[in-house]
């Protein structure tokens, strides 16, 4: 009796208790989950670098004038000193003046003239309204007023006021006037000979009014 209780109840509880334990545990044939490697750490993102807009060229400095520093109503009076008829042209100085009488036909197109630093008149038929040179203005052949000697400085106004007279010279090479620096060339017709010479821009005057054909192909 004893020995069948054991049997008919101990044992079927033991096989029990003994699947129950061992249901969790994990057997040959079970595969175990691999740990899965921690995530790596995400790279940083660059932060895009601001747009840099491209430096403007640098322009070039503006060129410089000059205000008007004869006087309002000075023009250049164009005398002849002398007649060289055997070494060429006659040789014209223009002197700073004021006009007294216009030319016109009663006067033979001759003007009257105040000089202003002979104080004295005169009648000429040249009469020449200028300004002072700009840049612009050159080019080689152009007709330029300017003083007899070079001039590698631009003079103050006060000693260009001060010119006279003043002489027609056209323009021989412009290859300086970045540096605004520009050969001259002229008729000396007292040494018979074509005078050079170098003077700065800011020292020239453009003749506005006509000059005569007689004085443009003669004297220059």
């Amino acid at each position: 009796m004893t020995k069948r209780w054991v049997f008919g109840v101990l044992v079927p509880f033991v096989l029990l208790m003994a699947l129950a334990c061992g249901k969790g545990a994990p057997t040959g044939t079970e595969e175990v989950p691999k740990a899965e490697p921690p995530a790596a750490a995400a790279e940083p993102v660059p932060a895009e670098a601001p747009e840099v807009e491209p430096a403007a060229a640098a322009e070039p400095a503006p060129a410089r004038e000059r205000a008007e520093y004869l006087g309002e109503g000075v023009i250049l009076a164009g005398l002849k000193e002398a007649d060289f008829t055997t070494s060429g042209p006659y040789y014209v100085s223009f002197y700073p003046a004021t006009v007294l009488t216009e030319p016109s036909e009663a006067t033979k197109q001759e003007g009257k003239v105040r000089l202003r630093d002979k104080d004295e008149e005169a009648w000429t038929a040249l009469i020449v309204r200028s300004r002072p040179a700009e840049r612009g203005d050159l080019q080689v052949g152009a007709l330029v007023l300017a003083n007899f000697y070079d001039a590698t400085e631009p003079k103050d106004e006060e000693s260009l006021r001060a010119i006279s007279p003043w002489h027609l010279w056209r323009v021989k090479d412009l290859s300086n006037l970045y540096k605004e620096m520009v050969v001259l060339t002229r008729w000396d017709g007292y040494w018979s000979r074509w005078k050079e010479k170098e003077d700065h821009l800011l020292n020239l005057r453009i003749p506005e009014s006509e000059i005569p054909l007689e004085l443009k192909d003669l004297d220059l």
